[in-house]
């Protein structure tokens, strides 16, 4: 589930873990991926109606960089996608990113 703080907390290979898309975060998942935040949050908006839109490189690459955990490695954060499930870990991945970009409040 999501949190104000912009994570997502869950458990997966019996282990309490978080995803939380900080400034860090998304800058190690740009410089991982060659892609753009925004390139990533289009793959992440496919992937409300459609889980299969977000490729599993995407998807392993969002949980790894977004563990917090600096001893994570890819083949690990795969491992953890594959105990989710894919369409589990889109879920996830979007709230967690959704809950870090909140909607501006419109000003009067």
């Amino acid at each position: 589930m999501a949190t104000a703080t912009g994570s997502a907390s869950y458990e997966a290979l019996g282990k309490a873990r978080t995803l939380r898309f900080t400034t860090n975060a998304l800058c190690v998942l740009e410089e991982k991926t060659g892609r753009t935040t925004l390139e990533i949050a289009s793959e992440l908006a496919l992937g409300k109606d459609m889980p299969l839109g977000v490729s599993r490189v995407t998807l392993r690459a969002l949980f790894w960089a977004a563990s917090g955990d600096e001893t994570l490695t890819l083949g690990q954060a795969g491992d953890i996608v594959d105990a989710l499930g894919h369409e589990k870990a889109v879920a996830l991945a979007i709230d967690a990113f959704d809950a870090a970009h909140p909607k501006a409040e419109a000003t009067d």
